[in-house]
């Protein structure tokens, strides 16, 4: 997250044949290319760091923390199969840990954490990939929103269109 870059980030949570999926999807209904898109995203990516100096101070820095893990239960590994599912990729699941996270934002004035379950889930044919389940995603979502300025979105989806 500190070096924006778009492309390694979506690698460790998408399978390739989502990858390819996203790519031509974007390709197909926008008028960019891939590498516009991940330039573009990474512009946006580094927009929101500026807006975050604001409330935190130069030079934000993103960093994450080990704090727990647990074997992940057969029901949850099913659930994560059908998010998946849910996108037309049939995947296996082989293992997947629960893993417990503390991710700071941290600028020169001021810093803030916040803590997270993920999954770490080894797909076959694969390998690792982080997945996140719905409730989670929620979480985050509401965590940023207390962090990050509701006009700060706004302000981005306005330069993205």
């Amino acid at each position: 997250m500190n070096k924006n870059n778009i492309e390694l980030i979506l690698e460790q949570v998408l399978t390739d044949d989502m990858m390819e999926d996203v790519k031509d999807e974007i390709e197909d209904e926008t008028d960019s290319d891939w590498k516009e898109f991940c330039e573009d995203a990474e512009d946006v990516m580094e927009e929101m760091k500026e807006y975050l100096e604001d409330d935190y101070g130069k030079n934000v820095k993103f960093s994450v923390k080990f704090l727990d893990k647990k074997d992940a239960k057969k029901r949850e590994i099913k659930n994560l199969e059908k998010l998946y599912d849910s996108t037309d990729n049939d995947i296996e699941i082989k293992k997947a840990y629960k893993v417990k996270l503390e991710l700071t934002i941290k600028g020169k004035d001021d810093d803030e954490n916040m803590k997270l379950w993920l999954y770490s889930v080894n797909i076959k044919g694969e390998g690792w990939k982080i997945m996140i389940d719905n409730d989670t995603l929620t979480d985050i979502e509401n965590d940023l929103d207390d962090i990050i300025d509701s006009d700060i979105y706004e302000d981005i989806i306005d330069d993205i269109l």
